[in-house]
């Protein structure tokens, strides 16, 4: 095995740091029942490491027997004595994989307080099986416990949403800051001599796609609420330093020695593998996104998201960390599914995110939910343009609590009327906020922010409204919205906003008996609140905006008995992808608490079963029929 390099040693250390901080601000001593007893059994071990090490790593060096009280308590380690217990590990290599296996374990069980204890003998003893064997897999575990518990575990965020966090929080965003030029330090510290121009170039194309990454990352949490931000900073950052100290450490070392010795990956075959990967990956988010994931989609999701994420792993290993010319072509390609797929998931992923703030806000208690709120205008609302996005987030919240079944885990059920009612308070929470500290060269593009916030609140009522049978206030909502979203030229808003009076009129008429929709009582609404005298005016909308009001006014047309201009309308919607929607909701600049495939793929099923609906009155010569 290859000796520990000192930039594994610095990087093994950063990620001890940091498994280290995260645990300690876990760690809550004045918890009650099972969270008590771990914290303070953790905070006893930890002393136990720094006070007794000598006396305890002689105890278990005394009997070969004793190596599984090193593999379930790595607190014997600390800097005095780690030569002995090292000696001890590498003198039977057959021990390894116990202790591989046990620091594994001891970091999934979130033991970050031990695991970044234990980091620190590779100061005093950098040796390279103690870092393979002990190190790195105590660190990785432990990176992906954290990830893994941030969303399942509500006590943890609510708890901390109750505390002074600036320091911590000041601390993650300097370290997300400085991540993204870290990939191409490396570079320049992890010299390949004798490298050609073309060599150097791809190892700072890799160094600049991988920084891309990160940044982008760092970007995207900043519309997040701040106790959740700092939470999802500090462990995505131990996470990516712990997949670096895997790359730089001697694991990296012999993957990328076995894969240069293994020359068909090197060639096609390793080409076609990764393409495969891409391929597949892109084939699965498509059905992920498009239809109700089962376990077997949501496994596959997660499988493939563990392979690009090892090929990063890879790519960083062979490029940067253990360079290898004759991998180089190929491994510049390996990063490039992670990043294309990063790209392609950003707008859903932040639509999870906030949907996941906004049942966080929903279960704090008053008090540190008003703290929460406090927080939120000061990151979001005190700006050039103000960002709304958390009250659509609540309102998205409210629709799909109209599912009696759904419960946004790991928090409480909430109800749909009272989601509502935190979104009205923020948004006029905020207005109060604009008003008050509103410059005056602002003033246009935060008046803009403030009526898109009050059009996209009104969707959401109608939304929720209609599907509790609420049908008047429902329709009132719906109406608003149009109002709204006409008079600040959000012209995809303004076509969704018109599908739903569409919604609402078919749905009072069927609650009202067996008679056709009437045309609007409020004519001097824009357009009449007619989707058709909005295509009929408008040669410029949008592609996804013109799809959008042919299938509200096919709709409409069908359930007023005209079956031949409702089949008429159908057959003119021009085709609108998921492209198209992207363009038209960045021209509208509202969250709409949902991504292009989410808009699409709802106009899509309308259009379809209104086709099906049609046809079939066609066929049987009857009126109009229900959806």
């Amino acid at each position: 095995m290859v000796e520990a390099s000192w930039v594994s040693v610095a990087l093994a250390v950063a990620a001890g740091v940091s498994v280290l901080g995260t645990r300690l601000g876990q760690l809550d001593c004045a918890a009650d029942g099972y969270r008590r007893v771990t914290t303070w059994a953790e905070l006893a071990a930890a002393l136990l490491l720094v006070l007794f090490s000598d006396d305890l790593v002689r105890f278990v060096g005394a009997d070969p027997g004793w190596v599984w009280a090193v593999v379930v308590g790595a607190a014997v380690l600390g800097f005095c004595g780690a030569d002995d217990l090292v000696r001890f590990v590498g003198a039977d290599p057959g021990w390894v994989w116990a202790v591989v296996v046990g620091a594994a374990v001891l970091g999934f069980c979130g033991a970050g307080l031990l695991v970044g204890l234990l980091t620190a003998t590779l100061i005093q003893t950098p040796d390279a099986v103690w870092l393979a064997a002990v190190v790195v897999p105590g660190v990785l575990a432990c990176a992906l416990h954290n990830q893994f518990t941030l969303t399942r575990t509500a006590v943890l965020l609510i708890g901390a949403s109750g505390r002074d966090e600036r320091l911590m929080g000041t601390w993650w965003r300097l370290v997300a800051s400085v991540a993204p030029v870290l990939p191409l330090v490396a570079v320049f510290a992890v010299p390949l001599p004798g490298a050609s121009a073309a060599e150097w170039v791809s190892r700072v194309v890799v160094a600049v796609i991988l920084g891309a990454q990160l940044y982008a990352a760092d970007r995207a949490r900043y519309r997040l609420l701040r106790v959740y931000r700092r939470r999802l900073r500090a462990t995505e950052s131990t996470l990516a330093v712990a997949l670096a100290l895997l790359a730089a450490s001697p694991v990296g070392a012999s993957v990328v020695t076995d894969w240069v010795d293994t020359s068909a990956l090197t060639g096609p075959l390793g080409y076609g593998l990764l393409a495969a990967v891409f391929v597949v990956h892109l084939a699965v988010l498509r059905a992920y996104s498009t239809r109700v994931p089962g376990n077997a989609l949501v496994v596959a999701v997660i499988l493939l998201r563990a392979v690009v994420t090892a090929l990063v792993a890879l790519s960083l290993a062979a490029v940067v960390f253990h360079p290898e010319p004759d991998l180089l072509p190929l491994s510049v390609l390996l990063p490039v599914p992670a990043a294309f797929v990063q790209v392609l998931g950003a707008r859903r992923l932040l639509v999870e995110r906030q949907v996941f703030d906004a049942a966080l806000l929903m279960a704090l208690p008053e008090d540190s939910r008003e703290h929460a709120v406090e927080r939120w205008l000061d990151d979001a609302v005190d700006r050039p343009v103000p960002d709304f996005s958390l009250p659509d987030a609540v309102g998205a919240l409210a629709h799909r609590a109209v599912d009696a079944h759904y419960v946004p885990l790991p928090f409480p059920r909430v109800e749909p009327d009272q989601c509502l009612q935190l979104a009205t308070v923020l948004v006029s929470t905020a207005f109060e906020r604009v008003v008050s500290k509103s410059p005056p060269e602002t003033a246009v593009s935060r008046s803009r922010a403030q009526s898109a916030a009050v059009g996209d609140l009104a969707m959401w009522q109608a939304k929720v409204f209609g599907e509790l049978d609420h049908g008047d206030a429902a329709r009132a909502a719906a109406r608003q919205a149009v109002d709204t979203f006409d008079a600040i030229g959000a012209t995809l808003a303004t076509a969704l906003a018109m599908a739903a009076v569409v919604d609402t009129a078919v749905e009072l008429s069927a609650a009202a008996g067996p008679r056709l929709v009437e045309h609007p009582d409020s004519p001097d609404g824009p357009y009449g609140y007619e989707p058709a005298r909005m295509l009929a005016e408008h040669d410029d909308l949008p592609p996804a905006a013109k799809r959008v009001l042919a299938v509200a006014a096919a709709r409409l047309a069908f359930h007023r008995g005209d079956e031949t201009a409702s089949a008429a309308l159908l057959r003119s919607v021009q085709p609108a992808r998921a492209e198209d929607f992207r363009v038209a909701m960045r021209a509208d600049g509202i969250a709409f608490g949902a991504d292009a495939s989410d808009l699409l793929g709802a106009t899509l099923a309308t259009e379809r079963q209104l086709a099906h609906v049609v046809q079939v009155a066609a066929h049987r010569g009857s009126g109009p029929g229900t959806d």
